[in-house]
């Protein structure tokens, strides 16, 4: 590049990129006056702290995120562990996490679960991510995993998970399953089948179980017949016979709360 002397091209550089040290000579204060209004600090006057918001919006003053997180001891990450993160379920709650996040200055660090051998290698990444802290959705933590989680003192909100003594976020699925089948009842259907997970599966899933409990509940003072089965046993014979002698119709209800 061709510098001419009177520095014409790095004064237009400079121009471009303003510096907190450019911030603290236009409000004429220090550095650490300007950092503390940024990082909204009290120990600033209101009207010094006017003088340096001018002066940030005079040379557009953009602060460094990782300056930022250095300052302030944090990273400025939250990290999301999540299975199937392109399920409309998972995709729904994602939604809302990330808003909220964004909103309170945080970045998004995703952790996918496609597979059951993947749980392990996905928290212990979450672990040493150094992330400010950690939303669990549907996938209860391995137990080495929480109790490292826990002695590392990280903020941890499971979704759709319970575990003692941590924070927790989940939908009652036992009377769920009962309210959705007392409506069919009411409804006046007599054979009605469930259709859900397998209640026993490596990702440690339990909401399909809840949901059938409370469907069997909601059956067990009434005569009726019924067929609980999982998801992927469809085609068990039991529940070939009941889809082919007797179809959904008028009589016939299928529950399926996946």
């Amino acid at each position: 590049m061709d510098y001419g002397p009177s520095g014409t091209r790095r004064e237009r550089a400079g121009a471009r990129v303003a510096t907190i040290g450019a911030v603290a000579a236009r409000a004429g204060v220090a550095e650490a006056t300007v950092s503390r209004v940024l990082n909204g600090g009290s120990l600033v006057s209101e009207v010094t702290r006017r003088r340096v918001q001018a002066a940030i919006g005079e040379l557009s003053y953009q602060p460094s995120p990782i300056a930022r997180s250095l300052s302030r001891g944090r990273t400025m990450a939250l990290g999301v562990i999540a299975p199937f993160f392109v399920r409309p379920s998972a995709i729904e709650r994602l939604r809302g996490a990330e808003a909220a996040f964004t909103m309170a200055g945080y970045d998004t660090v995703l952790y996918n679960i496609g597979t059951a051998e993947q749980i392990p290698e996905q928290f212990e990444n979450v672990s040493r991510g150094r992330a400010d802290g950690i939303l669990v959705i549907s996938v209860p933590p391995p137990r080495r995993a929480m109790e490292r989680l826990l002695a590392s003192g990280t903020p941890v909100v499971l979704v759709d998970v319970r575990h003692p003594g941590m924070s927790q976020v989940y939908t009652d699925d036992v009377e769920g399953g009962r309210l959705a089948t007392q409506h069919l009842l009411e409804l006046g259907h007599r054979r009605i089948a469930f259709v859900g997970d397998f209640s026993e599966n490596p990702y440690g899933f339990t909401s399909s179980a809840h949901r059938c409990a409370g469907f069997q509940r909601a059956l067990q003072d009434r005569t009726r017949t019924h067929c609980a089965c999982d998801l992927d046993r469809l085609l068990d014979h039991r529940c070939c016979r009941l889809i082919s002698v007797s179809p959904p119709g008028a009589v016939s209800t299928w529950l399926v709360i996946p």
